[in-house]
């Protein structure tokens, strides 16, 4: 199974929010993103609706350790179920078993 083995603080600071499944480290002595201009830049540009769905969608993959592939695989079965796509795709990220046992050893 693949996962993300990079810098996870700055995925953090990318998305600009902290992500628990991802790390325990802050943003608080960097709030920027990360790279050369970011710093540099006082206001960040206008995010489309697009580039909106896109930071949500990365915040779930990161979240729950997902690749895009496996991401898709959870959404297709999700759609497949009765009822909202949505909160079926969280009941299905939420029963993983990586997911149980990480949730039981975080206090």
């Amino acid at each position: 199974m693949a996962r993300y083995t990079g810098p996870r603080l700055r995925i953090v600071r990318r998305i600009g929010t902290e992500l628990p499944g991802l790390t325990t480290k802050t943003a608080t002595r960097r709030p920027y993103p990360p790279g050369h201009a970011a710093a540099a830049s006082k206001r960040a540009p206008k995010t489309s609706e697009y580039g909106v769905r896109l930071r949500e969608k990365q915040k779930l993959r990161y979240h729950y350790g997902l690749t895009e592939r496996g991401l898709r695989l959870v959404y297709d079965r999700a759609y497949r179920m009765p009822g909202d796509t949505g909160r079926n795709m969280l009941t299905l990220l939420e029963a993983r078993l990586d997911n149980l046992v990480w949730r039981s050893v975080r206090p």
